[in-house]
């Protein structure tokens, strides 16, 4: 019982909290996750993520990115490290992970049907990140055998977006996500080196030095391709910043939170906004979200942390047979 054990903990009692309810913070990374968890983003009974939903709670898309369930899991190990291990190893069972090369596709449907053939870097970086959670040396292996990928440009230190199942390189823009996500992960090997990416990250044109935000893309030439602000790329960035000043990070998010992309309403992120801070829908997607909870684990001390067993908010009765799925 996967998800029901880490909801009901206590996981890591080294984390725990027992502080009465009123003097917990609302945005403690436990609620936040268990109001995610009760969202209709999380499909209870596969124990998988839903990519996007409206303002009004109703699922836009449906399809399971392995994005998001590699950050459902990623969000699980702060947690619960054997939760998240089972969980990890329950993913990879599943049309998303291609045993062969150990490459992730992008996507299946809600029938679990693979809807792509390619491999994309965000995605495999984020495999990385959660194997640096539950098997270090499989990670540094794994982080190692990517950079010998097309994926991965070693003339420019920058990823591209996606290659094909035979390995040949079929984009090669470069979006924020995976740049910042390639610098998170090198932090888990060499914080220096991860240091040095990350300043010359920031002199290309996917960083608004302005704004202090992240542009979504430019080209193979490195040329602005896309000045959207996605709060997926924004919220990586905090969690970047963080590994090396987390008071500098505490800072940009509450800067962060003042813009049109966070909903102060429902606590939850939009999707993107436009290069003069517009947002065109609200939707939120799960990737961002999920993000969002990792981000405020991040930047919260470890005794602020309230484990799962002390949290007052209720546990839907759904969450029980999920080991039967």
């Amino acid at each position: 019982m996967v998800l029901e054990r880490a909801l009901n903990g206590p996981p890591n009692l080294s984390r725990l909290n027992v502080s009465i309810p009123e003097q917990r913070r609302k945005d403690d990374p436990v609620r936040l996750y268990r109001r995610l968890v009760a969202s209709p983003l999380y499909d209870k009974r596969r124990g998988q993520w839903n990519w996007e939903m409206n303002k009004d709670q109703e699922i836009q898309d449906f399809r399971r990115y392995s994005a998001a369930q590699l950050l459902g899991v990623l969000v699980l190990a702060q947690f619960d490290k054997q939760a998240a291990k089972e969980a990890f190893e329950r993913l990879k069972k599943t049309p998303l992970y291609r045993r062969r090369g150990k490459l992730w596709y992008r996507r299946i449907s809600q029938d679990q049907e693979r809807l792509d053939s390619e491999h994309y870097a965000f995605d495999q970086l984020a495999a990385v990140l959660v194997l640096t959670e539950v098997d270090r040396k499989a990670a540094k292996r794994g982080y190692e055998r990517l950079k010998k990928t097309p994926l991965y440009d070693e003339k420019i230190m920058l990823w591209g977006n996606y290659m094909s199942k035979a390995q040949k390189i079929l984009s090669s823009a470069h979006y924020a996500t995976a740049q910042l996500l390639g610098v998170l992960v090198l932090t888990q090997f060499d914080k220096e080196a991860a240091r040095t990416a990350y300043e010359r990250l920031k002199e290309t044109p996917l960083y608004d030095k302005e704004r202090g935000q992240w542009n979504w893309c430019i080209d193979e030439h490195q040329h602005l391709h896309d000045s959207n602000r996605y709060a997926s790329a924004q919220l990586l960035g905090i969690l970047v910043l963080a590994q090396f000043d987390k008071e500098a990070a505490k800072k940009a998010y509450k800067k962060l939170k003042e813009t049109p992309l966070y909903d102060e309403e429902i606590k939850l992120w939009n999707t993107l906004i436009t290069i003069h801070q517009i947002c065109p829908r609200s939707y939120f997607c799960a990737e961002a979200q999920l993000l969002a909870v990792l981000v405020e684990f991040t930047l919260q001390e470890k005794e602020e942390v309230v484990g799962f067993a002390n949290d007052e908010l209720p546990l839907p009765e759904v969450f029980k047979p999920l080991d039967s799925c």
